[in-house]
């Protein structure tokens, strides 16, 4: 049995190779590139959600601003969400100092996104209980008084330049399809094309750990003894040389197991002054490398002359 690779997850048992199953959080490179794809898949998730669901949610809509009116808190590029209002609500809602978007007179498609400067309450011409009066930022004139029919909303939060992926995104979406097709088609084609990979067969837990514990315990420079097959006298069919060896590190793993939660269960007893189970005061050792080592070589006559059948 002989190990190679420089990762060393790759062992040779019976002249076949066997790849060990790591976990992602046993090599420092895994977690990191674990942490990073969890983030960034909280990022995207995030920013989906800020662009599409969040405005649906609260009735408003996602704008790109078109100006630099509002510089320096909105820029021309920036995305920004607004939450809708009822007509009837706005007077109550909005107040001086919110930005708001609105449609420069009634029926115009056209939205203005800037900030109430000022606030009347009475009755006007139009049947309106109140009016405002906007400004951009960086404006010096005001606009034109704003009725609540006018007002589409009242703004939540931006998002720094998103506005422009958004607009092409909506101006294209032909575009959009297309090159979504092409990824798929060329990952398709990347797939079916490739050299096919060297198969291996991945074991994991406690065969991975036997399987590793073994080239430490094997002497150097010494092969690991391998007994022919034999068929039981049940009538089952002989085991292969690798899965005999498996097996046989298996079950040894499997006795260093419960020596060890022997000696963690009498220790826990001595703890809480529970009297052992055993006779023995003190817990059980673990066996030597020598004892596993005739151990194993028994197992392996055993099995040469009867067949070896491990329960799993």
């Amino acid at each position: 049995m002989n190990r190679f690779g420089a990762g060393g997850d790759r062992i040779k048992v019976g002249g076949k190779t066997v790849r060990v199953g790591r976990a992602w959080y046993d090599s420092p490179w895994r977690i990191a590139s674990t942490a990073l794809s969890i983030v960034v898949g909280l990022i995207l998730l995030a920013l989906i959600a800020a662009m599409f669901v969040i405005p649906r949610l609260t009735g408003g809509a996602s704008l790109t601003v078109l100006s630099g009116s509002m510089r320096p808190a909105l820029d021309a590029g920036d995305l920004i969400v607004v939450r809708g209002l009822a007509e009837e609500d706005v007077c109550r809602e909005v107040l001086v100092g919110d930005i708001i978007t609105f449609f420069p007179e009634p029926g115009n498609p056209e939205l203005i996104t800037h900030r109430v400067v000022a606030k009347s309450a009475g009755s006007f011409p139009d049947g309106a209980r109140c009016q405002f009066i906007t400004r951009g930022d960086d404006n010096t004139m005001d606009d034109p008084p704003v009725s609540p029919a006018q007002v589409r909303g009242v703004f939540m939060y931006s998002l720094p330049r998103l506005g422009w992926v958004r607009q092409w995104v909506s101006t294209q979406p032909q575009t959009l399809v297309i090159g979504a097709v092409v990824l798929i088609a060329a990952y398709a084609a990347w797939t079916w094309l490739r050299p096919p990979k060297k198969r291996a067969r991945i074991v994991t837990g406690a065969e991975a750990a036997a399987l590793l514990a073994a080239q430490g315990d094997a002497p150097a420079g010494q092969a690991a003894t391998e007994a022919p097959a034999a068929a039981s006298s049940e009538g089952h069919a002989p085991l292969g040389e690798a899965e005999r060896e498996a097996r046989l590190l298996e079950l040894e793993l499997r006795q260093r197991e419960l020596a060890v939660r022997e000696r963690e269960l009498a220790l826990r007893e001595m703890e809480l002054g529970v009297a052992p189970a055993t006779p023995t005061a003190m817990p059980t050792p673990l066996p030597s490398r020598r004892e596993v080592h005739r151990r194993r070589e028994d197992l392996e006559a055993a099995g040469s002359q009867e067949g070896l059948q491990v329960s799993e």
